[in-house]
């Protein structure tokens, strides 16, 4: 059996399956040396604040475009 505790990632509220699908992500963006990582949300997008905090940590630039 294999169990995964969500409850420490992501100290700005987010998790679960937008986390899950970052794990995977921006490890292959790290792997093709990828300098900028974008994302484009709706106001008040929990996605892009989940991609700009791991983004940072993966490339030199990371980018939220929100869209009102």
């Amino acid at each position: 059996m294999w169990l995964k505790d969500e409850s420490c990632y992501g100290s700005g509220g987010w998790g679960g399956n937008k986390v899950r699908e970052l794990e995977w992500l921006l490890p292959e963006a790290r792997r093709r040396g990828a300098r900028t990582v974008l994302s484009v949300g709706g106001l008040g997008t929990n996605w892009g604040l989940a991609e700009l905090s791991g983004g940072s940590r993966t490339a030199r630039c990371a980018v939220l475009d929100v869209a009102a």
